[in-house]
């Protein structure tokens, strides 16, 4: 502040001089020379209120303390600049990438090690949640230090499916209703379905690997249906017999086959019957087996099992099974002229009609 009160002070004194000396351009009266060269040069000139006193050296070199003061070193770039609120105070280290940046906020924080891949991504379920078995696949993520919230997944069971095989002692390889062993222990063949014992102590021989193949019945029509024709194989049948058993007709394939159905009304059936047992006995040890087919009771309706029970007691038939068929399913292919008994004949080992409803009851001529 000093120099300006200095170059106040000069320019008050030149004044000064001016308002009280002569006028400028006027004779002193004396020398010759003017006031102003005088007071100009000697007085407050160049020497002593010019440079010297009020000019470069007192005002300008001592008023030169603003830029060292109060510029670059106080309030430049030293104090306030770079180094307090510029990149080392609010820039990269403190609100940059530093705090508020990568790593306070950007891929660390809140990128993809909390909300990213690892607690809501590919681990949270896992790829085992429905029973496969398997742990999971998604156990990180892809932040630097995201451990996956649940990537291990449910871990499921996944049935194997445990499925009893049975013990040896209860298998019925061939589904026949008898087991294995006792197959095995009565003489039949266990994987042979048809092949197996009868309450009633029948003739049973099956064809084994050589089962027929039933043709179309090929003969004449009874009004119901289309009857087998000689020559024409068969197809097998289960019927129930007097003692509750399933009887396959198969059973006997490899016998010549003497099947009569007939009716507990009819006085002819009951004749037929009479000798039925008669001839098994004699017959069976060659390859024979007669089957007694009832198709009415003395009613003319469906036959009870009881009923079956009281016409083989009736007529002493033991190995010769009493079979249900009242519901005539199988008379109907048989019956030609509806006349009874119906009695038919098959070869041995083929299940070929031999004879058809022609009233043969001798057997011996296919023996």
């Amino acid at each position: 502040m000093q120099p300006r009160l200095t170059v106040s002070a000069s320019l008050l004194l030149a004044m000064f001089a001016v308002a009280c000396g002569d006028p400028p351009g006027k004779d002193d009266g004396g020398s010759g020379t003017s006031d102003i060269d005088t007071g100009l040069d000697d007085g407050s000139g160049n020497d002593s209120s010019g440079d010297d006193s009020s000019g470069d050296d007192g005002g300008a070199d001592t008023a030169d303390s603003g830029d060292d003061s109060g510029g670059d070193d106080s309030g430049g770039d030293d104090s306030a600049g770079d180094d307090s609120g510029g990149d080392d105070s609010g820039g990269d280290d403190s609100g940059g990438d530093d705090s508020g940046g990568d790593d306070s906020g950007g891929d660390d924080s809140g990128g993809d090690d909390s909300g990213g891949d690892d607690s809501g991504g590919t681990g949270s379920s896992g790829s085992g949640s429905s029973g496969s078995g398997s742990s999971g696949s998604g156990s990180s993520g892809s932040g630097s230090s995201g451990s996956g919230s649940s990537g291990s997944g449910s871990s499921g069971s996944g049935s194997s499916g445990s499925g009893s095989s049975g013990s040896s002692g209860a298998t019925d390889s061939d589904g026949d209703g008898q087991t294995d062993s006792d197959e095995t222990a009565a003489g039949t063949d266990p994987y042979d379905y048809y092949d197996r014992t009868y309450t009633g102590g029948y003739t049973v021989a099956t064809c084994g690997s050589a089962t027929p193949t039933a043709s179309t019945p090929s003969g004449s029509s009874n009004g119901t249906a289309t009857t087998y024709a000689i020559g024409d194989t068969v197809s097998n049948f289960q019927m129930v017999d007097h003692n509750g058993d399933a009887v396959d007709l198969y059973s006997f394939c490899d016998n010549h086959v003497m099947m009569v159905f007939s009716a507990m009304w009819c006085g002819s059936c009951a004749s037929v019957a009479g000798q039925a047992q008669t001839k098994q006995t004699s017959y069976g040890s060659l390859g024979f087996q007669y089957l007694e087919i009832l198709i009415e009771d003395r009613t003319g309706g469906a036959v009870s099992s009881t009923e079956l029970g009281q016409w083989a007691s009736s007529y002493s038939l033991t190995t010769v099974p009493v079979l249900d068929d009242s519901s005539k399913l199988e008379l109907i292919y048989y019956e030609q002229n509806w006349g009874y008994p119906t009695i038919v004949h098959l070869e041995a080992g083929t299940m070929e009609v031999l004879s058809i409803d022609q009233g043969q009851t001798d057997p011996t001529g296919w023996l």
